[in-house]
């Protein structure tokens, strides 16, 4: 009996030291997967803090590429808009008589205000692509059309380098799908390198069909010269940015080295190809494949092209009915000027309502048209003239978009709008001409018969320091010294500056009373580029200042002291202006 008694007790102990046993085990467990849940806690709480902070610097990171492409798009319009008044001033003395040292100075004037448009416009383009905000059209287009418009631009600079340039035509009448305007761009930048590197021989441009499909079709276009040649260590960086071959090619031909970034990466958007095929001293071979599809038209170059000596002084004399739609004065002023000089009919209104007014009431051949305005847009204006057109069953009369805005969209905006095509401002005396032989199947010529004699000394700004301080003296020495022509024009947009900045400064003044951001806006925006023009350069700032807040739909707190220093300045501008003028009228 002891005995069994014993044996249960062994019995009983080792199932309490089973129990305890199992018991320690569990508790190990469990702290274990309290640790582990724990660690897991403390790694999730340590991905939640990198995904943030990744998220954080995303968002910076967008905001930073959105603040600078804004940044680039206002700079680039700020820049455009004086330009277009500088070359296109200078283009106008070109067409005047001058002597042999004259023109020799307004030439180059001209040259380095188109070189520092196409570096603004590279600058611009190679933004757009980093930030990816670069889109392409795909419209149809003629390829044959293309290369004459690229020999039409480009011969004068062969010619003066003792060059021939050789593009023969494409036998291809079907239209295809793309982006001709970024097509155009990327072989006017390979024929204007291959003119620039060579001395003597020839620059040849010439488009194949490597493959055609039902509705594909691919091309090569190649670009050969007889210049100085690339090495091949050179060949592997001269597609990056802001590179040359050569350091001193900077030093012996000018430029920024982004020409060719952006021609390589508009063709990989194109999903094409490019290369280079060079020896040092025997000359290079540009070439570029793009795919394009084929959109089942024919397409028949119906402009007429012009001679290749001289595209603007060889056009055929015909008035062109043209509405012109400009709401800033200095801008009008000049382009103005520019069409009298095509020969062509000009009938100017101010903003987009008069310019539906005058469609109901007179016929055009074209119509120029600013984009942003007071009253009525150009985006707007376009639309209604299109409804007209429409309800009254009238052919659509082309409209060229014409502004200094440089913004990601604006192309496709007015398209969409109903415009037919866009010329950005600055834009110089022949590619107006261009634009409008294209869109009226006519040709235009100079108007080249001189002014009449009105010779008028230009005469050195001494004015007393509290006068003159308030205007950049050299920029009007500068526009005095342009000749006949250009004094006259000069003349004009001072009275004209005179005449509506108080009035642009009323429209200021009443925004900012109401509240209105949109008021002030539109009035800063038309006010500032004369102000510019003319040389009243804290003017300027204080407007552009007052704009940039109410483009945010922001009325500043201190609006109304603003609005006191505008008008303070302005009478300063006044004062010095009316002493300047008086100064060029006693000769």
């Amino acid at each position: 009996m002891a005995s069994h008694t014993t044996r249960r007790l062994h019995h009983n102990r080792g199932l309490f030291n089973i129990d305890k046993s199992f018991q320690h085990h569990g508790e190990k467990l469990e702290q274990k997967v309290a640790d582990r849940t724990a660690e897991l806690m403390t790694m999730n709480d340590t991905l939640t803090r990198i995904v943030n902070e990744l998220r954080v610097a995303r968002d910076s990171a967008e905001a930073a590429s959105l603040s600078k492409s804004q940044f680039l798009a206002n700079m680039s319009h700020e820049i455009r808009t004086p330009m277009s008044g500088v070359i296109g001033i200078l283009e106008i003395l070109l067409t005047s008589q001058l002597t042999e040292k004259q023109r020799k100075f307004a030439k180059t004037a001209y040259s380095s205000a188109t070189a520092l448009l196409s570096i603004i416009n590279d600058i611009l383009d190679f933004s757009k692509i980093e930030a990816g905000k670069l889109t392409l059209e795909k419209v149809p287009f003629s390829l044959s059309k293309i290369l004459i418009e690229v020999k039409d631009l480009m011969i004068r600079q062969a010619e003066d380098k003792g060059v021939n340039l050789e593009i023969p035509g494409v036998n291809l009448l079907l239209a295809l799908l793309g982006d001709p305007m970024r097509i155009r761009q990327i072989l006017i930048n390979l024929v204007g390198n291959a003119i620039k590197f060579t001395e003597r021989g020839h620059v040849r441009l010439t488009a194949d069909v490597l493959s055609r499909q039902e509705n594909n079709i691919r091309l090569r276009i190649e670009v050969k010269d007889t210049g100085i040649g690339i090495s091949q260590e050179q060949q592997e960086i001269v597609f990056k940015s802001f590179c040359q071959a050569k350091d001193g090619m900077i030093r012996r031909f000018g430029g920024t080295g982004l020409g060719l970034a952006i021609a390589r990466q508009l063709v990989q958007l194109m999903h094409g190809k490019i290369g280079v095929q060079s020896r040092v001293g025997f000359g290079s071979t540009f070439w570029l494949e793009l795919p394009f599809e084929v959109s089942g038209e024919v397409t028949f170059d119906c402009v007429k092209t012009v001679s290749n000596s001289n595209p603007v002084d060889s056009l055929s004399k015909m008035n062109i009915r043209i509405l012109l739609v400009e709401d800033n004065h200095v801008i009008q002023d000049v382009v103005q000027e520019m069409l009298l000089c095509l020969g062509g009919q000009v009938h100017l209104v101010f903003n987009g309502q008069q310019a539906v007014d005058a469609i109901g009431n007179h016929t055009y051949d074209l119509i120029l048209m600013d984009c942003q305005m007071p009253v009525m847009s150009g985006y707007q204006a376009a639309r209604y003239i299109r409804m007209i057109e429409q309800n009254k069953g009238l052919k659509p009369v082309p409209i060229i978009a014409t502004t200094a805005n440089a913004m990601q969209g604006d192309r496709e905006k007015c398209i969409l709008a109903g415009m037919n095509d866009y010329l950005c401002k600055p834009f110089s005396l022949e590619q107006l001409q261009k634009i409008i032989c294209n869109w009226t199947g006519s040709q235009l010529q100079l108007n080249t018969t001189p002014p009449a004699p009105n010779p008028v000394a230009a005469p050195s700004l001494s004015l007393p320091s509290d006068k003159v301080n308030c205007l950049d003296a050299k920029a009007l020495e500068d526009i005095l010294k342009l000749g006949n022509v250009s004094t006259d024009l000069m003349k004009k947009v001072l009275a004209t500056f005179l005449k509506n900045t108080p009035i642009r400064i009323a429209e200021i003044a009443r925004g900012i009373q109401e509240n209105h951001a949109e008021t002030v806006f539109q009035a800063c925006h038309s006010l500032k580029t004369p102000c510019a023009m003319v040389g009243a350069m804290t003017l300027y700032s204080l407007c552009k200042d007052l704009e940039q807040k109410a483009y945010q739909g922001i009325i500043p707190s201190y609006a109304p002291e603003h609005l006191a220093s505008i008008e303070s300045e302005y009478q300063k501008v006044v004062t010095a202006l009316n002493c300047f003028i008086n100064k060029v009228n006693q000769g």
